[in-house]
């Protein structure tokens, strides 16, 4: 269990009051407020180690990598990432879609590391190869993360990345809105990374330095935290559903599926389980699908895919 980790019930999520939500005629004061009271309850989510924390962060992954590749101008959504991640053969290229979405998994699923290797790696898996525009986003994260100006709030310091800095090529946005929130995770102390940034439909440039460029920026921070604490109760009320049927599960394989579940966006095909062939895989899938623990996710009548 990671450090500054406790264990909870799964049931276990926060609701965030109302006012936490806002409106669009929101000041920069409230923007601020609203975003800071939505990322302080994202902090606790976060730290929290419920059994399908690894699912609601995978989801998220899945969310960001859609929003990366809109931006990037790619027609791939949610249903398409999924496709080319878990129908790939092993050592198959998953694609564009299926790169991006591994940098965005890399981020819910290890602690937020900003040094040069480990970054130049992950853009790497984007195929993007390293640049000195990169470079020096990394460089200013790493400033803002552990030099003076780590006496700035988390939120302030991503926000102050995004509207100081600005990269030239279109497919390399992913990567700096990347950077972004492994900064804000990294400031926060979390033991991994939430997307937040990543659900940007836009990115910030230099230009966004008016005092209502930046509430419009904290408007879409405290809408993306908001949105994080939805899919965490979706998926929370949906693992509470598979961990009450699990008991009446008769595989003795079933522990280690529901396991997957709870830790992936999606199982399917690819799902190896000692002690359970593919046909008994399918038929523990149809009966979770039939108590309504699990959805199918794909309408196929072949190749499907499941999850919370």
């Amino acid at each position: 269990m990671p450090h500054g980790v406790s264990s909870v019930p799964s049931t276990a999520c926060p609701l965030p009051p109302a006012w936490a939500h806002g409106t669009a005629e929101a000041g920069l004061a409230d923007a601020a407020l609203r975003a800071g009271a939505a990322l302080a309850l994202v902090d606790r989510q976060v730290r929290l180690d419920t059994p399908w924390r690894g699912a609601w962060l995978d989801r998220l992954a899945l969310e960001a990598a859609a929003a990366s590749l809109r931006l990037v101008r790619r027609p791939e959504d949610g249903a398409g990432i999924r496709d080319a991640h878990h129908l790939r053969r092993p050592g198959d290229d998953p694609g564009p879609a299926g790169r991006v979405y591994a940098l965005w998994r890399r981020l819910a699923a290890h602690p937020p590391l900003l040094d040069a290797d480990d970054v130049a790696r992950a853009a790497a898996r984007c195929g993007i190869a390293w640049s000195d525009d990169l470079e020096a986003i990394r460089a200013a994260a790493v400033g803002a993360a552990i030099g003076a100006a780590t006496r700035r709030h988390p939120l302030t310091a991503a926000l102050a990345l995004l509207t100081a800095h600005r990269v030239e090529r279109l497919d390399a946005l992913p990567v700096q809105l990347w950077l972004a929130d492994t900064l804000l995770a990294r400031r926060a102390g979390w033991p991994v990374g939430v997307r937040v940034a990543g659900r940007r439909r836009r990115p910030l440039t230099r230009g966004d330095a008016t005092a209502d460029d930046r509430r419009r920026a904290l408007a879409a921070y405290a809408r993306a935290a908001l949105a994080a604490l939805d899919t965490s109760r979706a998926i929370a009320e949906r693992a509470a559903l598979l961990q009450g049927v699990a008991g009446r599960l008769r595989a003795k394989a079933a522990p280690a599926v529901v396991a997957a579940l709870l830790d992936q966006d999606a199982v399917g095909p690819g799902l190896r389980v000692r002690g359970l062939s593919d046909r008994g895989l399918r038929r523990l899938f149809d009966r979770l699908t039939a108590l309504g623990a699990v959805r199918e996710l794909t309408g196929r009548a072949a190749f499907r895919l499941y999850g919370l």
